[in-house]
């Protein structure tokens, strides 16, 4: 032992064991403090980016990364901040988006895709495992309904404008998708995952056929969606 501990922890180590009127609970404490300590030089915090960084992961990410790093390097140039849980569903929530990147990273996405039951390879927390359960149910199910949709048809007044009579004297915005898709199809989809194809603006100016996509970033995955726009001109 004394070649292994330096002189001060080995004179306070033969203090304890001299004393035994101290408890046990003492000598951890004093083990934990006097070698242990070394420890804190490889200690991890936690921390979420706020911006991308090739060597730690993507904006949102939580990682972690050693306290000077934070201190000096990480947190002066806004790239990460402190992270503090704010309870076991925030922390469950999160395990389980980590589970979902890495179906879809392998391929396994095509689970919800053709509608196959789920089985994770990987053993889970309980509550992570119904966390990505819920999330491929109402994934196959939302997908389900996207897919057997044929179109969706607006009708907007035309500009009468003689040099182009297709343009429309109200456009067709992603908030109008978003309400004919919860509609006709009873689904709530958030209106940033709602993308044009041709991403020059967030609506469509003109009478005819066009094509938009629902997102779904998590799982890398768009599903196009046909609209019909039928000009009409209101005598």
């Amino acid at each position: 032992m004394s070649i292994l501990l330096s002189s001060r922890p080995l004179t306070t180590l033969k203090i304890i064991q001299l004393n035994n009127d101290k408890p046990p609970k003492i000598f951890r404490k004093a083990l934990e403090s006097s070698f242990f300590s070394r420890n804190a030089r490889k200690r991890k915090i936690a921390v979420q980016l706020i911006q991308p960084l090739s060597s730690l992961g993507n904006k949102g990410d939580i990682v972690k990364v050693s306290p000077g790093y934070m201190r000096h390097r990480l947190y002066p140039n806004r790239v990460a901040n402190y992270y503090i849980p704010r309870g076991p569903k925030e922390n469950n929530s999160e395990d389980g988006k980590k589970q979902i990147h890495l179906l879809a990273k392998s391929g396994q996405i095509t689970l919800a895709l053709f509608g196959q039951p789920y089985k994770s390879g990987k053993k889970l927390h309980e509550s992570d495992n119904q966390y990505v359960m819920q999330y491929f149910h109402d994934l196959q199910k939302t997908l389900s309904k996207l897919n057997h949709s044929r179109h969706f048809i607006f009708e907007r007044e035309s500009a009468k404008d003689p040099n182009d009579l297709s343009i429309l004297k109200s456009p067709v915005t992603r908030e109008d998708i978003v309400d004919k898709i919860k509609e006709s199809l009873d689904l709530s989809i958030n209106i940033n995952d709602i993308e044009f194809q041709q991403d020059i603006s967030n609506m469509i100016q003109n009478s005819g056929n066009h094509t938009c996509f629902v997102s779904f970033r998590e799982i890398d995955h768009k599903v196009p969606l046909k609209l019909v726009v039928q000009s009409f001109t209101d005598n």
